[in-house]
């Protein structure tokens, strides 16, 4: 039903490495929001399984 495949759309060239930039990536990413975000957990959670 889903193909996941792990391969970027275009080449990422990083010059110099940035943990602060990515530290403020994750947050964006992982960052609940409300009850939006505790559906999605519980979605994700169900077809886990």
């Amino acid at each position: 039903m889903f193909r996941h495949v792990k391969q970027l759309q275009y080449t990422v060239r990083v010059s110099e490495p940035n943990p602060g930039l990515a530290n403020l990536l994750l947050e964006q990413f992982w960052r609940p929001a409300g009850r939006t975000s505790g559906r999605m957990s519980l979605l994700y959670a169900r077809f886990k399984r």
